[in-house]
């Protein structure tokens, strides 16, 4: 929850937004077209990633798609 809350804190001034007004989404998934792709927020200005395991959360963030790994990040 924490890590949620972190994501929505930062991507709000990247958006002109205050944190509650971030929406976020998902992308359509390339193989099926089903909405559980990578999350994404409205509008797609900015890309980003969170990745969260064992009480850690890694946050990317990106003008591009991006993907981040906690265990990359010294997790185990």
């Amino acid at each position: 929850m924490a890590a949620h809350v972190a994501l929505r804190i930062l991507l709000g001034p990247q958006l002109g937004v205050d944190a509650a007004g971030a929406v976020l989404g998902r992308r359509p998934c390339p193989g099926s077209g089903d909405p559980h792709g990578r999350p994404c927020v409205s509008g797609g200005a900015v890309h980003f990633y969170p990745s969260c395991t064992h009480g850690r959360a890694l946050l990317a963030f990106a003008a591009v798609p991006v993907a981040a790994d906690t265990t990359a990040a010294g997790g185990g």
